[in-house]
C-alpha cells in the first residue's frame, strides 16, 4: 500500500514557513503508525498540487487532513484514493465547491470527515455526506511523565496580548514563533529542515512544558493530546469566519479573546483535559476508513456509532462576551491595536 504525505512549497514571495503544517503531516504519519501502518515509504507531494500527481500503474492513498484554500489544484487526481478526514475548506474553496458541479460529483463519492463543524455543515448543505471528524493532531500519544521543573511556552501570541499575561508567568517563559519561521531564499524546497523543526518543537513541548499559551491551533491541539495544560488565545475570536477554524477544540478547552484577557476571565492554571477515549475513537475511525477504501469488509453500524461519539460535544465553556452596544467599538480598538503592531513590525523587520 502506497501513501502520499504532504509537503508544502508556499509562494515564491512568502518569506515564512508555517511549522504547524508540518505538525499536521507528522500527525497523520503518527496516526497511521498507531493503527498498524508501519514502515511506509511515503511519497511526498505538495498539498496544494494533488491535481498534478500522476502515476499510470500505481494507486496512492492520501489522507486529506489539512486546510484547503487559495488554489484549485488541491483536488486529488485519478491516481489518488483520497481519505477525507480532518478536512477544512475555507470560504473561497467553499464557493468553488458550490459553483463546480464536477467537484461536487467527486466529493459525493466520499464521506467527508470535516475538521470543524462549520465545514461539515457547509458540505451537508451542499447535499454531501459529511460529519465532524476533528483533527488528527489530537491523536498524538500522551506523554509518559510531567517535567518536575518545567517551563511555560508562549507560542505565536501577538505582542499586544502580552501585557495581559501575568508577569509571574511571562517573566521566565520561552517565547516561540511556530507559524512564521523564516526560510531564507535558498531553503524553498528544503523540506527536511521544516519537518525536523516540527519534531523539535513537539519534543520540547512534550519534555519541558508545564504550560503552553498559544494562538496557534497546531500548537494547541498536539499539546492537548500530549497532556499539557494549554491556554488557547485567539486574536480573531470575535471574527466568525476565523473562529470556525478553532471550533475543532471549542468543546475541549476554552478559547479566549482579547476581551477575556482584559476582563480577567482567563484561567491561568488550567488542567490538561483527558481525551484518551476520543483519540481511540478517532484512530479506529481512520482504520475503518482505510479498510473500506481497500475493499475490506467493515461494520457500518460501528462506523456510524463512532462518528456520533467523535462529533458529540464534550464540555461547554461559557465566557463573557463584549457588551453588544460596545461590540463594534471594541472590535475597532482591537483592529487598530493589531495594525500598530504589524505596521511597527514591518518597519523594524
Amino acid at each position: 500500500m502506497k501513501f502520499i504525505s504532504y509537503k508544502y512549497t508556499y509562494g515564491l514571495n512568502n518569506p515564512y514557513v508555517n511549522i504547524g503544517d508540518y505538525v499536521q503531516t507528522l500527525a497523520v504519519q503518527n496516526a497511521l503508525s498507531r493503527i498498524g501502518y508501519n514502515n511506509i515509504d511515503y511519497h511526498y507531494h505538495d498539498r496544494d498540487g494533488l491535481y498534478y500527481f500522476s502515476r499510470k500503474d500505481d494507486q496512492y492513498i492520501c489522507i486529506m487532513q489539512g486546510w484547503f484554500s487559495e488554489t484549485r489544484t488541491w483536488v486529488p487526481s485519478e491516481s489518488i484514493t483520497p481519505i477525507y478526514v480532518g478536512t477544512h475548506f475555507n470560504h473561497s474553496t467553499r464557493n468553488f465547491i458550490a459553483s463546480c458541479p464536477k467537484l461536487r460529483d467527486h466529493l459525493s463519492g466520499h464521506v467527508i470527515g470535516a475538521r470543524d463543524p462549520s465545514t461539515a455543515a457547509f458540505l451537508k448543505n451542499q447535499g454531501l455526506n459529511s460529519y465532524f471528524s476533528r483533527c488528527l493532531t489530537l491523536t498524538f500519544p500522551k506523554r509518559e511523565s510531567v517535567p518536575s521543573v518545567g517551563k511555560c511556552f508562549i507560542v505565536d501570541v501577538p505582542e499586544y496580548f502580552m501585557p495581559y499575561i501575568p508577569h509571574s508567568i511571562r517573566k521566565d517563559a520561552q517565547i516561540i514563533q511556530q507559524r512564521e519561521v523564516g526560510r531564507g531564499t535558498s531553503d524553498q524546497y528544503h523540506q527536511d529542515k521544516y519537518f525536523s523543526a516540527a519534531q523539535d518543537f513537539l519534543e520540547r513541548y512534550k519534555t519541558e512544558a508545564t504550560l503552553v499559551i498559544t494562538s496557534a491551533l497546531h500548537c494547541a491541539l498536539p499539546c492537548i493530546a500530549m497532556g499539557i495544560p494549554t491556554i488557547l488565545i485567539s486574536a480573531d475570536k470575535y471574527n466568525p469566519d476565523f473562529q470556525q477554524r478553532l471550533d475543532v477544540v471549542a468543546d475541549i478547552i476554552p478559547i479566549y479573546g482579547l476581551y477575556d484577557l482584559r476582563e480577567g476571565a482567563v484561567n491561568w492554571a488550567p488542567i490538561a483535559p483527558d481525551i484518551e477515549d476520543l483519540k481511540e475513537m478517532m484512530l479506529e475511525n481512520l482504520r475503518l476508513m482505510l479498510d473500506k477504501a481497500c475493499g475490506r469488509t467493515t461494520d457500518e453500524q460501528r462506523i456510524q456509532a463512532l462518528r456520533q461519539k467523535i462529533s458529540a460535544p464534550r464540555n461547554v465553556f461559557v465566557l463573557k462576551e463584549p457588551p453588544k452596544l460596545k461590540h463594534r467599538a471594541f472590535l475597532l480598538r482591537m483592529l487598530i491595536a493589531r495594525a500598530f503592531f504589524y505596521f511597527g513590525r514591518k518597519i523594524h523587520g
